[in-house]
């Protein structure tokens, strides 16, 4: 009897998951979706993974090195992707457990990301050097399972050091090699529509140093390890814009406010960061931590700055008056931050102590 009664939980769980997946991809896209309804100060900050204290999920990380860079959160499949070192894979939020995972060498650790192409739910991963895989995500059971799409392979001659796409998944960038910017459309994936050579070349990093604008037409690069710049670079016309730094000693993490590109995000050693106006090209607002440790990783979305540190402090600020309102220590070292578009899950990720929490 215990055994058949189980059956049944899980059939009534599959077929929960089937009708949510099912309304998850023929909806039209509404006001529901167009922000959150709390002002920042009012969010609520509840865990519910921690990779470290669980005991199923932090088997993942067996027979690897300890350290998690890129977790990214699909709120309306209830599923995160994780970025290891060598391997990559997907959790399953309310089981928490493992539904996927592949091996891959040292490369693409920021490069997963959740996508809807065609009113198809897709996760994107790199697993070659010189490919981004694209597989669809279909529910089975009480689960989901993984399967490829050769039609939305990218491939590219050289390394794909970063990659990212637009809020839409109309667009992708692709940084190959260090010095070369690659614009592609999801709709002709296979075709280049823009290829950019850069000014600069940029050195690859365990931090992400890539991100695309929320609009799919500017894309933000920064330096690197003693390179206190960024640059913004118009994706269509090949345009590229210097912004130096003359305080910071590094330059780390860019991100556009909000995902507009007339405001960036970047941060340097010694818990220094700077706001930029790009039509200005100058600081319009500088802060700083008070532990003088670095900025690792950066998201803004909704009036939302989120910068996670080396010194496992977790802060966001209100971009609309750069108040600080939130502080949360951790055991582990930035290395990825995640805001999800609805403003429901942040997911913080690094190196040693939990590895990731959400």
């Amino acid at each position: 009897q215990y055994l058949n009664e189980k059956k049944k939980i899980h059939k009534l769980y599959s077929i929960a998951r089937e009708e949510m997946y099912y309304q998850l991809i023929v909806r039209e896209d509404d006001s529901s979706n167009s922000g959150p309804q709390k002002d920042v100060k009012d969010l609520d900050f509840v865990e519910t993974i921690n990779v470290g204290k669980d005991e199923e999920l932090s088997m993942i990380l067996s027979g690897h090195d300890k350290v998690l860079y890129k977790c990214c959160v699909d709120p309306e499949l209830q599923l995160i992707s994780m970025e290891g070192k060598k391997w990559c894979g997907v959790v399953d939020m309310q089981q928490k457990k493992t539904v996927k995972k592949w091996e891959k060498g040292t490369f693409g650790e920021h490069a997963s990301q959740w996508l809807r192409v065609a009113q198809q739910k897709y996760l994107a991963v790199q697993l070659k050097r010189d490919e981004i895989s694209m597989f669809k995500v279909v529910p089975h059971e009480e689960s989901y399972q993984f399967v490829e799409d050769e039609a939305y392979k990218i491939s590219v001659k050289g390394t794909i050091y970063y990659c990212d796409f637009d809020r839409d998944s109309n667009n992708v960038v692709l940084l190959i090699d260090g010095d070369t910017l690659q614009l592609r459309s999801m709709s002709n994936i296979g075709e280049i529509k823009n290829s950019i050579k850069l000014e600069e070349k940029v050195a690859q990093m365990s931090l992400c140093c890539l991100q695309l604008s929320a609009d799919g037409k500017h894309c933000v690069l920064s330096g690197g390890n003693n390179k206190p710049y960024f640059y913004v670079i118009d994706v269509e016309s090949g345009k590229q814009q210097k912004s130096k730094s003359k305080v910071l000693d590094d330059g780390y993490s860019p991100c556009f406010i909000n995902g507009d590109s007339q405001y960036v995000f970047m941060g340097g050693g010694k818990g220094h960061m700077e706001i930029w106006d790009t039509k200005k090209n100058e600081v319009i607002k500088e802060l700083k931590n008070e532990t003088g440790k670095g900025p690792k990783a950066a998201a803004s979305v909704h009036n939302v700055l989120a910068v996670g540190s080396a010194d496992h402090k977790l802060r966001l600020y209100d971009v609309r008056t750069w108040e600080r309102f939130y502080v949360k220590d951790f055991n582990f070292q930035a290395l990825g931050l995640n805001l999800t578009d609805d403003l429901k899950y942040l997911a913080f990720s690094g190196r040693g102590g939990d590895f990731c929490s959400v």
